[in-house]
């Protein structure tokens, strides 16, 4: 057990980061603080498809000043509507940062679901699990195609 546990120390490095933006001198900051990690915060109020545009150079960025994309999350929107059912744009951002995170070599994409006042408790977990599983379902065929990867099992 103890050499499992020095062996998995060893894997898993922890960065110390905090929220910033996405633009190079958001980079600079955080490398001049010392720090090794990023997390961005692409809520409701910002495009992600112009964010994503800016992918090869946020991913230039994060290599040049060594500062990881260590998390990104979109947080102030629904995800499905009054009856449960998903909207389509709010899906479509969630992709779009699944992408980015893709691209720039973020392991984790943060994201919540929204409760329906319409439906039960055990409803919205539900509906919550199905969007979750659709989110995931997605980031799994991105990676088998971007990087050769067979996510089968996982």
């Amino acid at each position: 057990p103890e050499l499992f546990c020095i062996l998995i120390s060893e894997v898993i490095k922890m960065k110390l980061g905090i929220i910033n933006g996405w633009e190079e001198g958001h980079f600079k900051a955080v490398a001049a603080k010392g720090l090794e990690a990023v997390e961005f915060c692409i809520n409701h109020n910002y495009d992600s498809a112009e964010v994503l545009k800016k992918a090869d150079e946020i991913k230039a960025n994060s290599e040049k000043y060594g500062v990881l994309v260590g998390s990104i999350g979109r947080w102030g929107m629904d995800r499905v509507d009054d009856n449960g059912i998903v909207i389509p744009e709010s899906l479509q951002h969630d992709k779009n940062l699944i992408d980015l995170a893709g691209i720039v070599g973020c392991p984790v994409y943060n994201v919540g679901c929204n409760y329906t006042e319409g439906k039960t408790y055990y409803e919205n977990c539900l509906i919550a699990i199905e969007y979750f599983r659709t989110l995931i379902d997605y980031a799994r065929e991105e990676i088998e195609q971007t990087q050769g990867m067979n996510m089968d099992g996982m």
